[in-house]
């Protein structure tokens, strides 16, 4: 059977990450005086022999005799990815996270294994938290997190036909041809008038065409969807600025800069700082 282009981009994106690291951590110190010294070398020997099962058994036999053991939680978290047990390895993580929540790696692992169950908004959650976090794992994350809200859109829709039209769109957007993309989408709206991510991309494909008006005419009825949705607030700053209607400019700015999200904040902070000047707005990503 044919996969479509989101089974692809999400097998790539979910499952590669999780099964690698599970096998690329390193070994971590064990104490010379610890009562589960024996124990934790026997799962990372085990480990070692990519006896998954075997490993993973192992370090279910320390949790068992130390349910907050944050090693055995990661490593378990890690080894029932690499097995396929995405709603344990989901378990596990979220623990560890629990745990230490500033582990940005730990986050985008956890973000993975959603993704895996096609829990999109979960995985996504992690990933806006990742993605405001300068770091190693900030520019992965914000692609993720595209991803992620990408595929969102597409599984909310019941209609089969409705996921094919947006998965073409997307697809062809990432092709770079966005006169196929304008067309797929015009017929979701055609269908659905009131789709949210349609609406969306086509006002993107409007602004980098120059349709200013039509632009800020998708962005709006988007908006009215979904008030709180700062991305969208900021992405209308920008048009309205570019049509030089400075007041709805603000106006935007001023709504996304509520947002929690960094990137957003501090891009509606310049622009409302900015927007006394002359100069030409920057676009922002599509998310």
């Amino acid at each position: 059977m044919r996969q479509s282009y989101f089974a692809v981009m999400m097998s790539t994106i979910a499952f590669m990450p999780v099964v690698a690291r599970s096998q690329a951590l390193p070994v971590k110190a064990i104490p010379q005086k610890s009562p589960l010294k024996a124990d934790f070398e026997l799962a990372y020997r085990l480990k070692s022999q990519e006896r998954a099962a075997q490993a993973l058994a192992a370090f279910n036999a320390i949790l068992r005799k130390d349910r907050g053991n944050h090693v055995a939680l990661v490593e378990a978290g890690y080894l029932h990815g690499s097995l396929q047990h995405y709603d344990l390895a989901v378990k596990y993580l979220a623990a560890a996270v629990a745990q230490e929540p500033g582990s940005m790696r730990l986050r985008m692992d956890l973000g993975y294994a959603h993704l895996a169950l096609k829990q999109y908004a979960a995985a996504g959650e992690q990933f806006v938290i990742v993605a405001g976090e300068p770091g190693e794992f900030q520019a992965v994350a914000q692609g993720a997190l595209l991803a992620s809200r990408r595929a969102l859109a597409v599984a909310g829709h019941a209609s089969t036909r409705h996921r094919e039209l947006l998965e073409q769109g997307y697809a062809a957007l990432n092709r770079g041809d966005q006169t196929l993309a304008r067309k797929a989408f015009e017929s979701v709206l055609v269908k659905d008038p009131k789709d949210e991510a349609a609406l969306k991309q086509l006002g993107f494909i409007n602004f980098a065409e120059g349709k200013l008006m039509e632009a800020a005419s998708n962005f709006e009825a988007a908006r009215a969807l979904r008030p709180n949705d700062y991305f969208l607030a900021l992405q209308l700053g920008y048009t309205y600025d570019k049509l030089k209607k400075k007041d709805l400019a603000r106006e935007a700015f001023a709504v996304a800069l509520a947002s929690g999200e960094e990137k957003i904040h501090n891009a509606a902070q310049s622009a409302l700082q900015a927007s006394g000047n002359q100069r030409p707005a920057v676009p922002a990503s599509p998310m």
